[in-house]
């Protein structure tokens, strides 16, 4: 996914959050790696499982501050 993510192929994040934290696991972003993303939609699917939708957000146009 981050090689996806670097080139900017990747339309839309669908991540389902559990309310449940066990072990380590794995980065979606790696250490220092940010990613400016727009919430779209979220859903409580029930059991505190929340279903987060995001698209990147647009790039800012040429000449604008950041």
């Amino acid at each position: 996914i981050r090689t996806l993510m670097e080139h900017h192929l990747v339309d839309q994040y669908n991540l389902l959050v559990y309310p449940v934290v066990r072990g380590t696991g794995q980065r979606l972003f790696g250490e220092g790696q940010t990613a400016a993303l727009t919430l779209i939609e979220s859903r409580d699917m029930g059991s505190g499982v929340v279903l987060l939708r995001y698209a990147p957000a647009p790039a800012p146009a040429a000449g604008s501050p950041r």
